[in-house]
């Protein structure tokens, strides 16, 4: 799934009238989970998690959810179709829900926060300006869209791709940092050109490896916290769709210039099993690699 593609949310089928399915995130630091719960009318409360949660409501039946996070009850629910929810961690709070609820829960681990707020010099101390976002929930369409693509790939038989992982998690603690407090002229305003044809360089000359976003952000010369913002205003794409479309690219041009087989070709641009590059190459182009194939001849 590309992080452009639309999600019908009517074709999502909950995991009956009530429960929770958690799907962890493996390939990043710490242990990262989704978590997708569905439930009737209720109230309840929690002694706070170890986590970072930036949950979405894709549905609710009635528009109040009311929530004390220690500052007395308020209703949390925004209205904007794109709200974000995020709770600190080791928040205790409470809430009184007066119809059904969907909620889908990202968790991200104290592990992968400090390693993020460690890169950008910041003091755990920060995470302070967090509380304040609980109160209500808040327009964030990247968060949202973010979320939303990694529960659709971790409910897939391949689950998701490491790389949309880490680039995802580290892509909404940016955003979050950014909401919180603003750093005037702290942040670099653009990757340099050499560095970024360094950059570009080594992903054509690697496209059948595992790229590893740790050696992009070397070459670019920034930090990962900064670095998908950067490559995303640089190419119009973030790291993730960027690989995805150059090695797509690179099969169209092996899949009519060549007469390797499919397996091979998708093995040359990257795709670990024939399968996943012919559901790959059939979603960015419309039709499968051996149509795509044929129709070139």
């Amino acid at each position: 799934m590309r992080l452009d593609e639309k999600i019908n949310l009517d074709s999502i089928v909950l995991p009956g009238p009530c429960g929770i399915t958690t799907y962890p995130l493996p390939g990043v630091s710490g242990s990262n989970f989704l978590s997708h719960w569905s439930g009737p009318a209720h109230a309840s409360s929690s002694p706070g998690t170890p986590y970072l949660s930036v949950a979405l409501i894709p549905h609710v039946e009635k528009r109040q959810a009311l929530f004390n996070f220690g500052n007395g009850w308020r209703d949390r629910l925004c209205t904007d179709p794109k709200a974000i929810y995020v709770t600190p961690p080791n928040t205790p709070h409470e809430w009184k829900i007066d119809g059904s609820i969907m909620v889908i829960m990202l968790s991200i681990s104290m592990t992968q926060i400090n390693n993020v707020l460690d890169e950008l010099e910041i003091n755990s101390s920060a995470l302070e300006l967090v509380k304040p976002l609980a109160e209500k929930g808040y327009s964030d369409s990247l968060v949202h869209d973010l979320v939303l693509r990694l529960w659709s790939n971790a409910r897939t038989e391949a689950g998701c791709n490491p790389l949309l992982i880490q680039s995802s998690i580290v892509c909404i603690l940016h955003s979050i940092a950014s909401k919180c407090c603003q750093q005037a002229g702290g942040a670099p305003q653009r990757i340099s050109g050499r560095n970024l044809k360094n950059v570009l360089d080594m992903i054509e000359d690697r496209l059948d490896e595992c790229l590893n976003l740790a050696e992009m952000c070397s070459l670019a010369n920034v930090s990962k916290f900064h670095f998908i913002r950067l490559f995303s205003e640089a190419t119009g794409r973030t790291p993730y769709q960027y690989i995805q479309h150059r090695r797509i690219e690179k099969a169209r041009l092996m899949l009519t210039t060549s007469d390797r087989s499919v397996a091979e070709i998708g093995a040359a641009v990257g795709f670990a099993d024939a399968p996943n590059f012919s559901r790959t190459f059939t979603r960015h182009v419309g039709m499968s690699p051996s149509q795509y194939r044929l129709q070139g001849k």
